[in-house]
């Protein structure tokens, strides 16, 4: 039994053991008046710390109970890049996928491979936040990647991106069009009895398009690095899918619509505003972080949502993180506290594509949704250049494609101090 809950448990017993010796004591009337009032106060105080030591068993429980799932998840069959090679249905990381793929294994000289090129699709190709496994795990609505496990090289694990936070779909054609929500009206529950005529709710609605966009990068490597088969697995899980994921973040955030996806700023109609110095009229400065509940609630009332994501630059969060009390205690969290970041319940995702003094709220989870027209396609190719040079260009591209149907349940802050 873990150590820290016998400790507990021992210190609950002679609490009890106190307690049980008062009620004696009082059932017997060994004391009177005043004497009792006090006896009875430190009953009342042991029964406090009684229910206090429990709530810490019950934490520490809990603790133990997540430890055991994450390990759970670090088990060769739950690994990321070990699930098919094991006979399940797992995750098969982009390196693996590449190297195991008959285009790879065919190739017996690699100076035969010319300007057309080895092309590999990985048509399973997932970003790593969209792996769904039944021992995956979420607390407080915030996935948890599992730590990894000494002595196993494998995937990097990142905090968690933009795109964790958001359903996906695979795309049937290139383009396509939905309805886009610019404002709602909901009124139901209005009649007044069975009678009546029920009263209509509608949305106003903008028909809009959206094409899937590419999403990719290319290296220069070597023909020791191609022929190298460990190397090169690892060398595209942590550099290419990683750069693929990071512009298709960039293009989510703030794409400009033209030949990349719309990114969600640019989207027309969601909700701005500016942090004021004059925070609701009454002469005291809105900090960054009133600024962000305000988002909040506005998402909730002008967009009737629920936000689950607050996206803001890397710069603004440090400044949210490092601000102390009069005794230079920092009050956001302790600099040894783990876990991911969250403001007023809500995850944060702090990256360099968030543009300096700007945040964004919003419920991704039901109102924005990333499509994905094709998996990742991985090209080798060379160049005359490269003949002279024993290099290859290794290029990878996925196709997405992001949408918004609720414009109102997002909102912008700018002028963040």
């Amino acid at each position: 039994m873990n150590t820290q809950i016998t400790e507990l448990k021992g210190l609950y017993s002679t609490k009890v053991a106190e307690q049980k010796s008062l009620l004696d004591k009082m059932r017997a009337k060994e004391v009177s008046g005043d004497a009792m009032k006090t006896m009875k106060e430190q009953f009342d105080a042991l029964e406090r710390e009684c229910s206090d030591i429990n709530s810490k068993i019950d934490a520490e429980v809990k603790t133990i109970k997540n430890e055991e799932q994450l390990r759970a998840m670090n088990t060769p069959e739950n690994l990321p890049g070990q699930g098919r090679e094991n006979g399940n249905n797992g995750f098969k990381s982009v390196g693996q996928s590449f190297v195991d793929s008959d285009a790879y294994k065919s190739v017996k000289d690699f100076n035969t491979i010319g300007k057309n090129g080895l092309v590999v699709e990985i048509k399973g190709w997932q970003h790593r936040g969209m792996k769904t496994t039944g021992s995956d795990i979420t607390i407080a609505n915030v996935p948890q990647f599992p730590e990894q496990v000494p002595g196993i090289s494998e995937l990097p694990i990142y905090p968690p991106m933009i795109m964790d936070y958001m359903p996906k779909f695979p795309m049937a054609s290139n383009a396509y069009e939905y309805f886009q929500e610019t404002t709602y009206q909901n009124n139901a529950g209005t009649q007044v009895n069975e009678l009546d005529d029920l009263v209509q709710s509608g949305f106003e609605t903008d028909k809009v398009t959206v094409t899937a966009a590419p999403v990719g990068t290319w290296f220069r490597i070597t023909e020791s690095q191609l022929e190298d088969q460990p190397g090169l697995r690892a060398f595209m899980d942590q550099r290419i899918e990683r750069f693929v994921d990071l512009e298709a973040e960039r293009q989510i955030l703030k794409g400009t619509g033209t030949n990349e996806m719309k990114g969600i700023i640019n989207i027309s109609g969601i909700g701005n505003f500016a942090r004021t110095d004059n925070n609701d009229n009454n002469g005291e400065t809105e900090s960054n972080i009133d600024a962000f509940y305000r988002a909040i609630v506005l998402c909730q009332t002008d967009g009737a949502s629920n936000p689950n994501l607050g996206i803001l630059h890397s710069d603004n969060m440090r400044s949210i993180t490092l601000i102390k009390d009069a005794n230079s205690n920092y009050i956001y969290r302790r600099p040894g506290e783990a876990g991911p970041s969250t403001l007023w319940g809500i995850p944060v995702v702090a990256t360099p594509h968030a543009t300096s003094g700007t945040l964004v709220v919003g419920d991704f989870a039901m109102f924005a949704r990333l499509g994905m027209r094709s998996g990742l396609n991985v090209v080798l190719e060379r160049s005359e250049k490269d003949l002279t040079q024993l290099a290859y260009k290794l290029r990878a591209h996925a196709r997405m494609a992001f949408e918004v149907t609720r414009v109102k349940a997002f909102t912008k802050v700018t002028a963040l101090s």
